[in-house]
């Protein structure tokens, strides 16, 4: 398995078939998805985040302690000096716990500590939206932290957290989105294979339709 073969797979959000590869030989497909989170904050990065959800999730329903070994390499990469793999750890957490939560949602309180760390904040955030909204019951303890962040100075943070209420369909933070309307700083969030380029007013706005439809 190349660089460019996984790379080309990742650009037509091929995941199956990655799975597929990875049943032959995890630990290669694995490194090489690892290593595109090194990719900068673009594309490539959040395909190869949402690919080792998948991947990993796919490998751990046969065999868990595969999963078990990635999210350990993962949470030691945090240890460090939160480099690239480090930097993205939080979010390629939320992704194996949303896609195998029957099997990791015990990391559920682990990534919600990671918060405290302003450089993994964004990233924390992003992972609760992805669990919350198939499971909303994991996240709950985290809403407080959630809705906090709406007054966060950092538009990304804002931003972010809006959407993750939106995707927790959380009832509680209606008020305070509702305050979030007018907010005309931009934000890009990846949802649906895409980065999206919006203002947290308009992201805000979106999590209350989302919240209302859900209710």
């Amino acid at each position: 398995m190349t660089k460019e073969e996984v790379r080309r797979l990742l650009g037509g959000r091929q995941y199956d078939r990655l799975l597929r590869l990875a049943e032959e030989e995890h630990r290669d497909v694995i490194g090489q998805l690892l290593a595109f989170l090194d990719a900068g904050d673009g594309l490539l990065r959040w395909r190869a985040i949402e690919g080792l959800g998948r991947v990993t999730g796919g490998l751990a329903q046969r065999d868990p302690e595969v999963g078990r070994e990635i999210m350990g390499h993962l949470l030691e990469s945090l240890r460090g000096e939160a480099g690239p793999l480090g930097g993205s750890a939080p979010e390629v957490i939320g992704e194996i716990i949303r896609n195998r939560p029957e099997l990791f949602a015990g990391y559920v309180p682990e990534l919600i500590s990671l918060y405290e760390d302003r450089r993994l904040r964004r990233g924390v955030i992003w992972a609760l939206g992805r669990i919350g909204k198939r499971r909303p019951d994991l996240v709950v303890s985290a809403l407080p932290l959630l809705i906090r962040a709406l007054e966060e100075p950092d538009p990304e943070i804002r931003g972010f957290a809006a959407w993750s209420l939106g995707e927790i369909a959380a009832q509680e933070a209606a008020s305070a989105l509702g305050d979030l309307r007018s907010d005309h700083e931009t934000v890009t969030i990846y949802e649906a294979g895409k980065l999206w380029q919006r203002t947290v007013g308009a992201v805000a706005l979106d999590a209350l339709a989302n919240i209302r439809a859900r209710a």
